[in-house]
Protein backbone atom coordinates (compact mmCIF):
# COMPACT_ATOMS: atom_id res chain seq x y z
CA UNK A 1 0.00 0.00 0.00
CA UNK A 2 2.82 2.96 0.92
CA UNK A 3 4.25 2.17 -2.97
CA UNK A 4 0.98 3.05 -4.09
CA UNK A 5 0.64 6.33 -1.90
CA UNK A 6 2.93 8.78 -3.71
CA UNK A 7 1.18 7.55 -7.42
CA UNK A 8 -2.04 8.53 -5.82
CA UNK A 9 -0.31 11.61 -3.97
CA UNK A 10 0.72 12.68 -7.76
CA UNK A 11 -1.92 11.89 -8.98
CA UNK A 12 -4.37 14.27 -6.83
CA UNK A 13 -1.91 17.04 -7.14
CA UNK A 14 -2.35 17.01 -10.61
CA UNK A 15 -5.75 16.87 -10.36
CA UNK A 16 -5.78 19.75 -8.42
CA UNK A 17 -3.59 21.76 -10.74
CA UNK A 18 -6.11 20.88 -13.53
CA UNK A 19 -8.96 22.20 -11.78
CA UNK A 20 -7.29 25.43 -11.24
CA UNK A 21 -6.45 25.34 -14.02
CA UNK A 22 -9.71 24.85 -15.85
CA UNK A 23 -11.06 27.03 -13.33
CA UNK A 24 -8.97 29.94 -14.71
CA UNK A 25 -9.90 29.32 -18.31
CA UNK A 26 -13.39 29.79 -17.77
CA UNK A 27 -13.04 32.75 -15.58
CA UNK A 28 -11.03 33.90 -18.38
CA UNK A 29 -14.17 32.62 -20.93
CA UNK A 30 -16.97 34.11 -18.23
CA UNK A 31 -15.16 37.77 -18.51
CA UNK A 32 -15.37 37.69 -22.65
CA UNK A 33 -18.78 36.54 -22.60
CA UNK A 34 -20.00 39.13 -20.18
CA UNK A 35 -22.34 41.99 -21.48
CA UNK A 36 -19.53 44.70 -19.89
CA UNK A 37 -16.91 43.26 -21.94
CA UNK A 38 -19.29 43.39 -25.09
CA UNK A 39 -19.84 47.30 -24.23
CA UNK A 40 -16.47 47.91 -24.26
CA UNK A 41 -15.58 45.71 -27.26
CA UNK A 42 -18.26 48.07 -28.82
CA UNK A 43 -16.43 51.47 -27.46
CA UNK A 44 -13.37 50.13 -28.70
CA UNK A 45 -14.87 49.23 -31.90
CA UNK A 46 -16.64 52.36 -32.71
CA UNK A 47 -13.19 54.39 -31.26
CA UNK A 48 -11.29 52.88 -34.37
CA UNK A 49 -13.76 53.24 -36.57
CA UNK A 50 -14.19 56.85 -36.16
CA UNK A 51 -10.50 57.04 -36.36
CA UNK A 52 -10.46 55.58 -39.84
CA UNK A 53 -13.28 58.21 -40.94
CA UNK A 54 -11.52 61.65 -39.50
CA UNK A 55 -7.96 59.86 -40.72
CA UNK A 56 -9.39 59.58 -44.16
CA UNK A 57 -11.32 63.36 -44.30
CA UNK A 58 -8.13 64.37 -43.37
CA UNK A 59 -5.74 62.55 -46.33
CA UNK A 60 -8.76 63.53 -48.76
CA UNK A 61 -7.75 66.72 -47.92
CA UNK A 62 -4.16 66.72 -48.28
CA UNK A 63 -4.59 65.24 -51.98
CA UNK A 64 -4.45 61.70 -51.27
CA UNK A 65 -6.35 58.51 -51.60
CA UNK A 66 -7.82 57.26 -48.70
CA UNK A 67 -9.17 54.43 -50.32
CA UNK A 68 -5.67 53.13 -51.95
CA UNK A 69 -4.22 54.06 -48.45
CA UNK A 70 -6.27 51.85 -46.58
CA UNK A 71 -6.62 48.83 -49.14
CA UNK A 72 -2.35 49.11 -48.69
CA UNK A 73 -2.49 49.43 -45.04
CA UNK A 74 -4.43 46.25 -44.63
CA UNK A 75 -2.81 44.22 -47.03
CA UNK A 76 0.49 45.21 -45.55
CA UNK A 77 -0.52 44.21 -41.92
CA UNK A 78 -2.34 40.72 -43.62
CA UNK A 79 0.71 39.77 -45.92
CA UNK A 80 2.94 40.27 -42.79
CA UNK A 81 1.64 38.41 -39.30
CA UNK A 82 5.57 38.25 -38.31
CA UNK A 83 6.48 42.06 -38.96
CA UNK A 84 2.44 42.62 -37.09
CA UNK A 85 3.97 40.51 -33.63
CA UNK A 86 7.37 41.64 -34.11
CA UNK A 87 6.73 45.41 -33.09
CA UNK A 88 3.25 44.10 -31.12
CA UNK A 89 5.54 42.34 -28.79
CA UNK A 90 7.97 45.55 -27.03
CA UNK A 91 3.84 47.72 -27.11
CA UNK A 92 2.37 44.64 -24.72
CA UNK A 93 5.20 44.97 -22.11
CA UNK A 94 4.98 48.52 -22.20
CA UNK A 95 1.04 48.34 -22.10
CA UNK A 96 1.07 46.07 -19.36
CA UNK A 97 3.01 48.26 -17.22
CA UNK A 98 1.01 51.52 -17.55
CA UNK A 99 -2.10 49.37 -17.14
CA UNK A 100 -0.50 47.72 -13.77
CA UNK A 101 -0.13 50.94 -12.63
CA UNK A 102 -3.33 52.27 -13.52
CA UNK A 103 -4.91 49.01 -11.68
CA UNK A 104 -3.31 50.79 -8.21
CA UNK A 105 -4.87 54.53 -9.36
CA UNK A 106 -1.57 55.23 -10.48
CA UNK A 107 -0.35 57.29 -13.71
CA UNK A 108 3.46 55.80 -14.68
CA UNK A 109 3.89 57.88 -17.39
CA UNK A 110 7.57 57.66 -17.24
CA UNK A 111 7.89 53.77 -18.83
CA UNK A 112 10.08 55.17 -21.40
CA UNK A 113 12.81 56.09 -18.90
CA UNK A 114 12.30 52.44 -17.19
CA UNK A 115 12.50 51.00 -20.68
CA UNK A 116 15.75 52.83 -21.28
CA UNK A 117 17.02 51.40 -17.62
CA UNK A 118 16.61 47.91 -18.36
CA UNK A 119 18.05 48.35 -21.81
CA UNK A 120 21.08 49.34 -20.71
CA UNK A 121 21.16 46.56 -17.82
CA UNK A 122 20.99 43.91 -19.63
CA UNK A 123 22.89 45.21 -22.26
CA UNK A 124 26.47 45.37 -19.60
CA UNK A 125 24.95 41.72 -18.72
CA UNK A 126 24.97 40.57 -22.26
CA UNK A 127 28.98 41.63 -22.92
CA UNK A 128 30.44 41.62 -20.18
CA UNK A 129 29.47 38.53 -18.78
CA UNK A 130 29.76 35.05 -20.47
CA UNK A 131 27.11 32.68 -19.59
CA UNK A 132 25.97 29.65 -21.10
CA UNK A 133 23.26 30.18 -24.02
CA UNK A 134 20.76 29.58 -22.34
CA UNK A 135 21.18 30.88 -18.77
CA UNK A 136 22.65 33.92 -20.45
CA UNK A 137 19.34 35.54 -21.93
CA UNK A 138 17.62 34.62 -18.91
CA UNK A 139 19.71 36.40 -16.64
CA UNK A 140 19.55 39.28 -19.34
CA UNK A 141 15.93 39.24 -18.72
CA UNK A 142 15.79 39.31 -14.56
CA UNK A 143 18.68 41.66 -14.48
CA UNK A 144 17.14 44.34 -17.09
CA UNK A 145 13.62 43.69 -15.26
CA UNK A 146 15.17 44.42 -12.19
CA UNK A 147 16.38 47.13 -13.03
CA UNK A 148 13.28 48.68 -14.41
CA UNK A 149 11.95 47.78 -10.97
CA UNK A 150 14.20 49.97 -9.01
CA UNK A 151 13.80 52.99 -11.71
CA UNK A 152 10.12 52.84 -11.09
CA UNK A 153 10.21 52.20 -6.87
CA UNK A 154 11.90 55.25 -6.80
CA UNK A 155 9.18 57.31 -7.79
CA UNK A 156 6.76 54.87 -5.79
CA UNK A 157 8.56 55.54 -3.18
CA UNK A 158 8.30 58.86 -2.63
CA UNK A 159 4.93 58.93 -3.94
CA UNK A 160 3.60 56.90 -0.84
CA UNK A 161 5.75 58.33 1.23
CA UNK A 162 6.19 62.32 0.60
CA UNK A 163 3.34 62.62 -1.75
CA UNK A 164 5.33 63.99 -4.91
CA UNK A 165 2.73 63.28 -7.84
CA UNK A 166 3.75 60.04 -9.74
CA UNK A 167 3.68 61.56 -12.95
CA UNK A 168 6.17 63.88 -12.47
CA UNK A 169 8.65 62.00 -10.61
CA UNK A 170 8.08 59.36 -13.53
CA UNK A 171 8.58 62.11 -16.13
CA UNK A 172 11.83 63.65 -14.55
CA UNK A 173 13.50 60.38 -14.20
CA UNK A 174 12.59 59.27 -17.65
CA UNK A 175 14.40 62.02 -18.91
CA UNK A 176 16.61 61.42 -16.44
CA UNK A 177 17.13 58.01 -17.96
CA UNK A 178 17.86 58.85 -21.28
CA UNK A 179 19.84 61.37 -20.57
CA UNK A 180 22.31 59.09 -18.50
CA UNK A 181 22.38 56.27 -20.16
CA UNK A 182 23.48 58.83 -23.10
CA UNK A 183 26.23 59.42 -21.26
CA UNK A 184 27.26 55.82 -20.34
CA UNK A 185 27.05 54.73 -24.47
CA UNK A 186 29.31 58.01 -25.21
CA UNK A 187 31.98 57.85 -22.48
CA UNK A 188 32.34 54.39 -20.20
CA UNK A 189 30.74 52.28 -22.15
CA UNK A 190 31.48 53.27 -25.72
CA UNK A 191 32.41 50.74 -27.95
CA UNK A 192 35.97 51.33 -29.55
CA UNK A 193 37.92 50.90 -32.28
CA UNK A 194 36.12 51.09 -36.22
CA UNK A 195 32.84 52.24 -35.08
CA UNK A 196 34.49 55.10 -31.97
CA UNK A 197 32.43 57.51 -34.07
CA UNK A 198 29.11 56.12 -32.80
CA UNK A 199 27.54 56.36 -29.02
CA UNK A 200 27.07 52.67 -28.61
CA UNK A 201 28.42 49.45 -26.36
CA UNK A 202 29.55 46.30 -28.25
CA UNK A 203 27.65 44.13 -29.51
CA UNK A 204 26.10 41.47 -26.82
CA UNK A 205 27.64 37.97 -26.74
CA UNK A 206 25.88 35.75 -29.17
CA UNK A 207 24.64 33.37 -25.94
CA UNK A 208 22.79 36.57 -24.70
CA UNK A 209 20.72 37.66 -27.91
CA UNK A 210 17.13 36.04 -28.31
CA UNK A 211 16.84 34.23 -31.17
CA UNK A 212 14.28 34.54 -34.09
CA UNK A 213 11.02 31.99 -33.86
CA UNK A 214 9.94 33.29 -37.28
CA UNK A 215 10.88 34.94 -40.25
CA UNK A 216 13.80 37.62 -40.10
CA UNK A 217 12.51 39.74 -37.63
CA UNK A 218 9.81 37.96 -34.42
CA UNK A 219 12.09 36.68 -32.09
CA UNK A 220 11.69 34.50 -28.62
CA UNK A 221 10.71 38.24 -27.00
CA UNK A 222 7.04 37.36 -28.11
CA UNK A 223 6.68 34.45 -25.40
CA UNK A 224 8.10 36.69 -22.64
CA UNK A 225 5.24 38.85 -23.87
CA UNK A 226 2.54 36.43 -23.52
CA UNK A 227 4.12 35.05 -20.58
CA UNK A 228 3.56 38.45 -18.93
CA UNK A 229 0.57 38.66 -20.28
CA UNK A 230 -0.72 35.52 -18.19
CA UNK A 231 1.13 36.84 -15.33
CA UNK A 232 0.35 39.91 -14.68
CA UNK A 233 -3.43 39.00 -14.85
CA UNK A 234 -2.96 36.21 -12.66
CA UNK A 235 -1.80 38.29 -10.08
CA UNK A 236 -4.24 41.23 -10.88
CA UNK A 237 -7.07 39.23 -10.24
CA UNK A 238 -6.23 35.77 -8.28
CA UNK A 239 -3.56 36.77 -5.79
CA UNK A 240 -3.94 38.41 -2.41
CA UNK A 241 -1.42 41.33 -3.72
CA UNK A 242 -3.64 41.94 -6.89
CA UNK A 243 -6.42 42.48 -4.57
CA UNK A 244 -4.91 45.22 -2.48
CA UNK A 245 -3.55 47.00 -5.82
CA UNK A 246 -7.21 46.95 -6.88
CA UNK A 247 -8.51 48.25 -3.82
CA UNK A 248 -5.93 51.15 -2.96
CA UNK A 249 -7.01 51.78 -6.97
CA UNK A 250 -10.57 51.78 -6.80
CA UNK A 251 -10.59 53.82 -2.72
CA UNK A 252 -7.41 54.76 -0.93
CA UNK A 253 -8.80 55.43 2.22
CA UNK A 254 -11.64 52.50 2.23
CA UNK A 255 -8.74 49.91 1.71
CA UNK A 256 -6.86 51.58 4.69
CA UNK A 257 -10.23 51.46 6.41
CA UNK A 258 -10.06 47.99 5.72
CA UNK A 259 -6.31 46.98 7.13
CA UNK A 260 -4.24 47.15 3.37
CA UNK A 261 -1.40 49.22 3.73
CA UNK A 262 -1.82 52.28 0.58
CA UNK A 263 2.07 52.83 1.07
CA UNK A 264 3.20 49.44 0.91
CA UNK A 265 1.07 48.65 -2.24
CA UNK A 266 1.16 52.50 -4.08
CA UNK A 267 5.00 51.88 -3.68
CA UNK A 268 5.03 47.92 -5.12
CA UNK A 269 2.67 49.45 -7.82
CA UNK A 270 5.28 51.14 -9.75
CA UNK A 271 8.18 49.04 -8.90
CA UNK A 272 6.24 46.16 -10.73
CA UNK A 273 5.33 48.62 -13.36
CA UNK A 274 8.70 49.75 -13.95
CA UNK A 275 9.93 45.50 -14.04
CA UNK A 276 7.51 44.88 -17.14
CA UNK A 277 9.06 48.08 -18.43
CA UNK A 278 12.42 47.38 -17.70
CA UNK A 279 11.61 43.49 -19.30
CA UNK A 280 10.37 45.57 -22.04
CA UNK A 281 13.69 47.33 -23.14
CA UNK A 282 15.77 43.97 -22.60
CA UNK A 283 14.05 41.56 -24.62
CA UNK A 284 14.17 44.88 -27.33
CA UNK A 285 17.91 45.27 -26.95
CA UNK A 286 18.40 41.31 -26.79
CA UNK A 287 16.17 40.38 -29.36
CA UNK A 288 16.24 43.24 -32.27
CA UNK A 289 18.95 45.74 -31.82
CA UNK A 290 22.18 43.28 -30.20
CA UNK A 291 23.61 46.72 -28.68
CA UNK A 292 23.07 49.70 -26.93
CA UNK A 293 22.69 52.64 -29.11
CA UNK A 294 22.07 56.41 -27.89
CA UNK A 295 18.17 57.23 -27.97
CA UNK A 296 17.61 53.66 -29.82
CA UNK A 297 13.69 53.70 -28.65
CA UNK A 298 11.36 55.07 -30.72
CA UNK A 299 8.90 56.17 -27.78
CA UNK A 300 8.13 52.17 -27.11
CA UNK A 301 6.98 53.84 -23.54
CA UNK A 302 4.92 56.80 -24.76
CA UNK A 303 3.09 54.15 -27.18
CA UNK A 304 2.69 51.76 -23.78
CA UNK A 305 0.17 54.73 -23.22
CA UNK A 306 -1.90 54.42 -25.70
CA UNK A 307 -1.94 50.44 -25.41
CA UNK A 308 -3.20 50.29 -21.92
CA UNK A 309 -5.67 52.74 -22.81
CA UNK A 310 -7.26 50.81 -26.11
CA UNK A 311 -6.88 47.60 -24.00
CA UNK A 312 -9.04 49.30 -20.88
CA UNK A 313 -6.03 48.66 -18.42
CA UNK A 314 -6.96 44.97 -18.98
CA UNK A 315 -3.87 42.94 -19.31
CA UNK A 316 -5.57 40.59 -22.46
CA UNK A 317 -6.73 44.01 -23.88
CA UNK A 318 -3.16 45.43 -23.52
CA UNK A 319 -2.19 42.07 -25.92
CA UNK A 320 -5.32 42.67 -28.60
CA UNK A 321 -4.26 46.91 -28.42
CA UNK A 322 -0.86 46.18 -28.59
CA UNK A 323 -1.57 43.55 -31.97
CA UNK A 324 -3.55 46.65 -33.25
CA UNK A 325 -1.11 49.08 -33.19
CA UNK A 326 1.67 46.36 -34.34
CA UNK A 327 -0.48 46.07 -37.54
CA UNK A 328 -0.72 49.86 -37.88
CA UNK A 329 2.83 49.94 -38.23
CA UNK A 330 3.42 47.29 -40.55
CA UNK A 331 0.74 48.21 -42.78
CA UNK A 332 2.14 51.62 -42.39
CA UNK A 333 5.13 50.60 -44.33
CA UNK A 334 3.13 49.40 -47.11
CA UNK A 335 0.55 52.28 -46.95
CA UNK A 336 3.56 54.70 -47.64
CA UNK A 337 5.80 53.40 -50.03
CA UNK A 338 2.58 52.57 -52.51
CA UNK A 339 0.11 55.05 -52.27
CA UNK A 340 2.60 57.64 -50.76
CA UNK A 341 0.82 58.51 -47.98
CA UNK A 342 2.92 59.88 -45.50
CA UNK A 343 4.62 57.35 -42.59
CA UNK A 344 3.43 60.27 -39.62
CA UNK A 345 -0.75 59.11 -40.80
CA UNK A 346 0.14 56.09 -38.76
CA UNK A 347 0.60 57.84 -35.67
CA UNK A 348 -2.52 60.09 -36.37
CA UNK A 349 -5.08 57.30 -36.81
CA UNK A 350 -3.26 56.10 -33.37
CA UNK A 351 -3.71 59.35 -31.49
CA UNK A 352 -7.24 59.23 -33.02
CA UNK A 353 -8.16 56.26 -31.57
CA UNK A 354 -6.38 57.14 -28.38
CA UNK A 355 -8.96 60.09 -28.48
CA UNK A 356 -12.37 58.39 -29.21
CA UNK A 357 -11.43 55.70 -26.15
CA UNK A 358 -11.28 58.27 -23.90
CA UNK A 359 -14.15 59.99 -25.04
CA UNK A 360 -16.73 57.36 -24.85
CA UNK A 361 -19.42 60.06 -24.63
CA UNK A 362 -18.66 60.61 -28.10
CA UNK A 363 -19.71 57.26 -29.68
CA UNK A 364 -22.87 57.01 -27.73
CA UNK A 365 -23.98 60.25 -28.67
CA UNK A 366 -23.44 59.06 -32.24
CA UNK A 367 -25.42 55.93 -31.71
CA UNK A 368 -27.77 57.67 -30.03
CA UNK A 369 -28.64 59.61 -33.42
CA UNK A 370 -28.96 56.54 -35.07
CA UNK A 371 -31.06 55.15 -32.17
CA UNK A 372 -28.57 52.80 -31.31
CA UNK A 373 -28.41 52.31 -27.29
CA UNK A 374 -26.31 50.58 -25.05
CA UNK A 375 -27.99 49.73 -22.02
CA UNK A 376 -24.98 48.37 -20.03
CA UNK A 377 -26.94 49.50 -16.73
CA UNK A 378 -29.24 46.49 -16.80
CA UNK A 379 -26.84 44.33 -17.45
CA UNK A 380 -26.48 42.01 -14.21
CA UNK A 381 -23.44 40.23 -13.92
CA UNK A 382 -22.26 37.86 -11.29
CA UNK A 383 -19.26 36.58 -10.14
CA UNK A 384 -19.53 32.79 -9.35
CA UNK A 385 -16.68 30.98 -7.03
CA UNK A 386 -16.43 27.02 -6.15
CA UNK A 387 -14.57 25.32 -3.18
CA UNK A 388 -14.04 22.14 -2.91
CA UNK A 389 -14.08 21.32 0.63
CA UNK A 390 -13.27 17.09 1.43
CA UNK A 391 -16.11 15.48 -0.54
CA UNK A 392 -18.30 19.09 -0.24
CA UNK A 393 -18.75 21.78 -2.64
CA UNK A 394 -19.17 25.47 -1.58
CA UNK A 395 -20.10 27.73 -4.14
CA UNK A 396 -20.58 31.60 -3.40
CA UNK A 397 -22.68 34.09 -5.91
CA UNK A 398 -22.24 37.56 -5.86
CA UNK A 399 -23.04 40.88 -7.77
CA UNK A 400 -19.60 42.67 -9.46
CA UNK A 401 -18.98 46.01 -8.41
CA UNK A 402 -20.24 46.87 -11.90
CA UNK A 403 -24.09 46.06 -10.82
CA UNK A 404 -23.01 47.59 -7.11
CA UNK A 405 -22.48 50.95 -8.98
CA UNK A 406 -25.30 51.01 -10.74
CA UNK A 407 -28.18 49.66 -8.67
CA UNK A 408 -26.36 50.54 -5.07
CA UNK A 409 -27.38 46.91 -4.72
CA UNK A 410 -25.39 43.65 -3.52
CA UNK A 411 -27.22 40.34 -4.69
CA UNK A 412 -25.60 37.44 -2.67
CA UNK A 413 -26.42 33.93 -3.07
CA UNK A 414 -24.37 30.65 -0.80
CA UNK A 415 -25.04 27.05 -2.08
CA UNK A 416 -23.97 23.95 0.10
CA UNK A 417 -23.56 20.68 -1.94
CA UNK A 418 -26.33 22.01 -4.32
CA UNK A 419 -28.76 23.26 -1.58
CA UNK A 420 -29.37 26.90 -1.31
CA UNK A 421 -28.00 28.40 2.52
CA UNK A 422 -28.08 31.99 2.14
CA UNK A 423 -30.22 34.34 -0.50
CA UNK A 424 -30.22 38.51 0.06
CA UNK A 425 -30.32 41.36 -1.47
CA UNK A 426 -29.06 44.43 0.54
CA UNK A 427 -30.14 47.85 -0.71
CA UNK A 428 -27.19 50.15 0.25
CA UNK A 429 -29.51 53.23 -0.58
CA UNK A 430 -31.94 52.11 2.16
CA UNK A 431 -31.48 54.04 5.40
CA UNK A 432 -33.27 51.67 7.39
CA UNK A 433 -31.85 48.59 6.31
CA UNK A 434 -28.23 50.53 7.16
CA UNK A 435 -29.14 51.75 10.04
CA UNK A 436 -29.81 47.95 11.04
CA UNK A 437 -26.50 46.60 10.52
CA UNK A 438 -24.59 46.04 13.46
CA UNK A 439 -21.42 47.80 14.08
CA UNK A 440 -21.68 48.73 10.22
CA UNK A 441 -21.61 44.72 9.14
CA UNK A 442 -23.97 42.62 7.90
CA UNK A 443 -23.79 38.58 9.16
CA UNK A 444 -25.35 35.73 7.59
CA UNK A 445 -24.26 32.00 8.83
CA UNK A 446 -25.63 28.46 8.42
CA UNK A 447 -24.15 25.74 10.10
CA UNK A 448 -23.10 21.94 8.76
CA UNK A 449 -22.19 18.31 9.67
CA UNK A 450 -18.72 18.01 7.98
CA UNK A 451 -17.17 14.15 9.12
CA UNK A 452 -19.42 13.74 12.00
CA UNK A 453 -18.43 17.74 13.06
CA UNK A 454 -20.28 20.71 13.21
CA UNK A 455 -19.30 23.39 11.05
CA UNK A 456 -19.92 26.93 10.89
CA UNK A 457 -19.58 29.18 7.67
CA UNK A 458 -20.46 32.77 7.91
CA UNK A 459 -20.79 35.66 5.13
CA UNK A 460 -19.58 39.24 6.34
CA UNK A 461 -20.28 42.27 4.40
CA UNK A 462 -18.86 45.37 5.89
CA UNK A 463 -19.64 49.00 4.97
CA UNK A 464 -16.54 51.18 4.35
CA UNK A 465 -17.59 54.95 4.55
CA UNK A 466 -15.40 57.74 3.00
CA UNK A 467 -15.69 61.14 2.13
CA UNK A 468 -15.50 60.47 -1.40
CA UNK A 469 -17.57 57.36 -1.64
CA UNK A 470 -18.46 54.01 -0.30
CA UNK A 471 -17.30 50.41 -0.72
CA UNK A 472 -18.11 47.23 0.94
CA UNK A 473 -16.28 44.34 2.01
CA UNK A 474 -17.31 40.98 1.39
CA UNK A 475 -15.85 38.25 4.11
CA UNK A 476 -16.27 34.52 3.67
CA UNK A 477 -15.86 32.42 6.29
CA UNK A 478 -15.32 28.32 7.56
CA UNK A 479 -15.16 27.95 11.36
CA UNK A 480 -13.63 31.36 11.66
CA UNK A 481 -11.01 30.73 9.15
CA UNK A 482 -11.21 33.42 5.90
CA UNK A 483 -11.64 31.71 2.73
CA UNK A 484 -12.10 34.55 0.29
CA UNK A 485 -12.49 38.64 0.20
CA UNK A 486 -13.91 41.54 -2.26
CA UNK A 487 -13.70 45.01 -1.90
CA UNK A 488 -16.28 46.22 -3.71
CA UNK A 489 -17.03 49.69 -4.66
CA UNK A 490 -20.78 51.48 -4.18
CA UNK A 491 -20.06 54.71 -5.90
CA UNK A 492 -21.34 56.85 -2.79
CA UNK A 493 -24.93 56.89 -0.95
Amino acid sequence: MSDQEPVTEAETSQEGVTARLDKYLLSILAKLTSPNFRAQAIWVLGSIILALIVSAVIMFMAGYDPGAAYYNLFMGAVGQPDRILFYATPLILAGLSVALAFKCGLFNIGAEGQIYMGAIAATVVGYMISLPIIVHPIVCLIIGAAMGMVWGLIPGLLRAYRGAHEVVTTMMLSYTAITLTTWLVTYPLKEQGEYAWVSQTPRLYDSAILPNIFGPYLHWGLLVAILAVVGVDFLINRTILGYELRAVGQNEAAAEYGGINPKKNIALALGISGGLAGLAGAEEIMGTYGRFTANWSPGLGWDGITVAVLGHNNPWGCLAGAIFFGALKAGGNTMHQIAHVPIEMVGVIQGLVVLFVAAPRIISWILGKMGIHLETTDAVETVTLDYSIDAHNLRIRHSTPSTVLLGNKLDLYVFYDGEEKIEETLDLSNQTMIDSITEGRARYEFTVTEHQESVTYRVVITRIPSDIDESVSVQVFRNDILLEEYLLETGGP
